[in-house]
């Protein structure tokens, strides 16, 4: 499995690359006058991390009917809860080196051999942390985590989800390897193999041999010990054996500021099901945790897009004075994109819990449109945090999301006791708003992006419509309902339309 499923919130951070990327506008000359080169990379990028990322998770999206077939809520409440501590722990074991290599790469790729002893030297750095981590964690771990899971036991499924993080963050050098060259193909291969590892073992183990939740803690493990194999072979290509420690010492400093907000972005994704689990019975652990899977259809959208837009955004922000009206334009593509997706999710979100779950699962359709509409915030939240992290500015992040995931706990801890599994959506919600205004302001003074405010509000207000109609119209019938759905989806594509976005994903935007 790939780290990418922390969320996307691993923007990476770096300054622009050292020489212009293929397709990307040249030292003296005018970013108007390459503006159509410039969107036509941008949807070149979005496209194939688009199809990658989708294939990717549309392979899990498979699993969640056989989810919903094999297992209980509760003991899907269990999977949630398996998931989640694989993530946090992923991030730990991971320690920000992810982040650290996407930027770093540009500081090496001028010498091929210094860069082959970087990633030889970081590589097995993390793989000395993360072994050294999981292994202690597996033997004196389990009264800690008895403390904070009320209801999940610690045997199989902690030291399980323990060590298929630290496998499953191996493959995280190699994919910000990928996409720091712009290659977006590979990006996506590695992680559709470790996807499909994924799903062959779930109907494996789960559907076929009856193993429940164990079963799917057995299959994420496995999986993520094959994503490591892989990585092995790939990255053997890539790097030499070596251990240098000042290459060791820059990459750690860079990281351990992201490793600080990457856990607190953790917890603005995943804490809810921790504190879920400590509150209501696990059968409602697994009805949040399938309509939270559903929503983040949106994810997958805004994560595609970010991650087309980073090293784009590096490598022309330094490129003159019109680079912040062009990013602009890019901007308000990538999050019509991001808007669009969480849309359609908000929208018919009760007819796909319909589609692929029984009845025992059908009050799972009420947190898809609210998790999809703290999804469109992520949106925002991607485009408003990159100048941040290409001004290396990353020690304010740990306390932006930090503030945030702070509020997400506090606000789950007061709604969930009246309100379940809505109140946990709802707390997701007030925190990726909070996230993206408090990172916007903070963002605004490090680079001038001209964002198209006027496009972008108007978008946001059909979100909201989006959801206001979502609700009113939760007890009506499906053919009551979807002219009026189909008006709004209308009149998102007709604002976009007039605004020209469709135009420049085509790259065919006027300069």
């Amino acid at each position: 499995m790939s780290t990418a499923s922390t969320g996307g919130t691993e923007a990476a951070p770096a300054e622009g690359p050292a020489r212009p990327q293929s397709g990307g506008a040249s030292a003296g000359t005018s970013l108007e006058g390459s503006i159509d080169a410039v969107t036509r990379r941008f949807s070149r990028g979005s496209l194939v991390y688009g199809l990658g990322t989708s294939l990717q998770r549309g392979i899990g999206l498979l699993l969640v009917p056989i989810y919903a077939r094999y297992l209980s809520p509760a003991e899907l409440g269990v999977v949630g809860i398996v998931l989640a501590v694989f993530s946090g722990f992923t991030v730990i074991f991971g320690l920000g080196l992810r982040g650290a290599v996407t930027r770093q790469y540009f500081d090496h790729v001028e010498d091929p051999r210094q860069l082959r002893e970087y990633l030889g030297s970081v590589y097995a750095f993390f793989l000395l942390f993360g072994a050294t981590g999981a292994g202690f964690l597996t033997i004196f771990g389990r009264g800690f985590f008895q403390t904070i899971l009320a209801q999940v036991p610690f045997q199989p499924f902690v030291p399980l989800a323990l060590w298929a993080a630290f496998f499953a963050a191996s493959s995280g050098i190699l994919l910000s390897l990928y996409r720091a060259r712009e290659q977006a193909g590979r990006f996506v291969v590695v992680e559709i193999v470790s996807a499909a590892a994924l799903a062959v073992l779930v109907v494996y183990l789960v559907a076929i041999r009856g193993g429940g939740a164990v079963g799917q803690a057995y299959a994420l493990f496995w999986a993520s010990v094959l994503t490591f194999a892989l990585t092995l072979v790939l990255l053997a290509r890539e790097a030499r054996p070596y251990f240098n420690p000042a290459m060791i010492r820059s990459a750690v400093s860079f990281g351990a500021p992201l490793t600080l907000h990457l856990l607190a972005s953790w917890a603005l994704l995943a804490a809810d099901r921790i504190l879920l689990e400590r509150t209501v019975p696990l059968s409602e652990v697994g009805l949040y945790t399938l309509g939270y899977q559903l929503a983040m259809v949106a994810g997958i959208v805004a994560s595609a897009s970010n991650a087309a837009w980073t090293p784009i955004f590096y490598d022309i922000a330094p490129r003159g004075q019109d680079s912040g009206r062009v990013l602009g334009r890019l901007a308000t593509v990538n999050i019509a994109l991001g808007f669009g997706a969480s849309l359609l999710v908000i929208l018919y979100g009760r007819e796909a819990v319909a589609l692929i779950a029984g009845p025992e699962y059908a009050s799972a359709a009420t947190v898809v449109p609210v998790i999809a509409l703290g999804y469109a915030f992520q949106s925002l939240y991607f485009v408003s945090v990159t100048p941040i992290f290409f001004t290396r500015k990353t020690r304010v992040l740990p306390l932006l999301t930090g503030a945030a995931a702070a509020l997400n706990v506090a606000l789950n801890l007061v709604l969930i006791p009246p309100y379940g599994m809505i109140g946990a959506a709802w707390a997701t919600v007030a925190a990726f708003a909070f996230l993206f205004v408090a990172t916007f302001l903070a963002a605004r003074t490090q680079f001038a992006v001209m964002y198209e405010t006027p496009t972008i509000a108007l978008l946001g207000a059909l979100i909201a419509a989006g959801a206001f109609l979502a609700w009113w119209t939760a007890d009506l019938s499906l053919l009551a309902a979807t002219p009026l759905k189909l008006l709004l989806v209308a009149g998102f594509v007709a604002a976009c339309a007039r605004a020209r976005l469709l135009s420049r994903l085509r790259g065919t935007a006027d300069s």
